[in-house]
């Protein structure tokens, strides 16, 4: 290891142990955040606005190395310190372009992947998250170029999931009556097209562009927090990092945060979780053994609901069997 590297790793040590103080966090913020970017997360990750601006770019192997985790790791503590830090970090040029690249490339190669500057960079993200129908000025609401009138949508597939049941009395079941022929695993289980067998039909690592929200231009900064295709990152975060505890608790916050409220934004991540079969493997999160993802999976599923497809969704999936857990006080 050459001097300068062994000083690097130093300094960003001691900035990642100074950025536990409260008191430092916003300071490090306002004098570090542009520094931060531009010489660590920026060559580290390998991101650049010319990759941003081409929506099939995909990362390359990132250089995972300590400098790298004590600069998310300072990152993921001074975007816990309340709405002004979140506010200045969101509006820091590359940094949520930087973040994403990150955890797109630990997706793409998950081998080669520091768990560790995965597991801070999902947190930051998660943050970053929080409250943003309440903190992002609409005027920066960039990327609103959508063209699917989902608003609409939802009543029209809502009449596509209730129309088999439409003929059957209140208290008739009908749509569970068993088939001839059916095995006795298949008899009284319903089925949605939503569900079929395998579970995940779609891989999160790599969607498919045509599958996504229309844009008329590139998308980077801090829209990308709320741009409905970054839920396809926290499902692959979910659904590669199983064994990663505070990841996939990160990534079920971040769906959360972002789910919360009726904003359009939420409006349109709701409707790209159904359509991408994430409830289910939200709803598997459920039979997690520790309680922090087990509340984060339920929280994210109960904003979910206030979709009434998902809410429907949701009553048509096969029983999810939840294990006692111990739930801290």
């Amino acid at each position: 290891m050459s001097r300068l590297a062994e000083v690097r790793e130093l300094l960003t040590g001691l900035l990642w142990n100074l950025s536990s103080c409260e008191e430092m966090k916003l300071r490090i913020i306002k004098s570090s955040t542009h520094d931060i970017v531009e010489l660590t997360m920026v060559p580290y990750t390998g991101w650049s606005l010319e990759a941003a601006k081409d929506p099939l770019a995909k990362p390359s192997f990132i250089q995972w190395n300590i400098e790298l985790r004590n600069i998310t790791g300072t990152l993921r503590n001074i975007s816990s310190s309340g709405e002004p830090s979140r506010v200045c970090m969101r509006a820091s040029s590359g940094l949520v372009d930087t973040l994403v690249w990150l955890l797109r490339s630990a997706v793409l190669h998950k081998a080669a992947a520091d768990e560790k500057a995965v597991e801070n960079a999902a947190c930051v993200l998660r943050n970053l998250s929080y409250r943003l129908e309440n903190e992002v000025d609409p005027q920066e609401e960039t990327g609103d170029v959508l063209d699917h009138d989902w608003e609409e949508e939802q009543q029209k597939d809502m009449d596509e999931i209730m129309q088999p049941f439409s003929n059957s009395s209140p208290g008739c079941l009908a749509f569970l009556k068993r088939s001839r022929g059916s095995s006795r695993r298949e008899r009284g289980r319903v089925h949605s097209p939503m569900f079929s067998r395998p579970s995940y039909s779609v891989d999160y690592a790599n969607p498919d562009p045509s599958s996504l929200p229309k844009r008329t231009g590139p998308v980077y900064g801090m829209a990308l927090l709320w741009q409905p295709d970054i839920v396809y990152l926290y499902l692959a975060l979910i659904e590669h990092f199983s064994v990663a505890i505070e990841t996939i608790e990160a990534a079920a916050g971040a769906i959360q945060n972002l789910t919360a409220c009726n904003w359009k934004w939420a409006v349109y991540a709701r409707n790209m979780i159904r359509t991408s079969n994430g409830l289910r493997l939200l709803a598997e999160l459920l039979n997690n053994g520790h309680d922090a993802v087990v509340r984060a999976a339920a929280m994210a599923l109960r904003n979910l609901a206030i979709d009434p497809r998902n809410k429907t969704s949701l009553a048509l999936l096969h029983p999810v069997r939840v294990q006692r857990v111990q739930v801290s006080a």
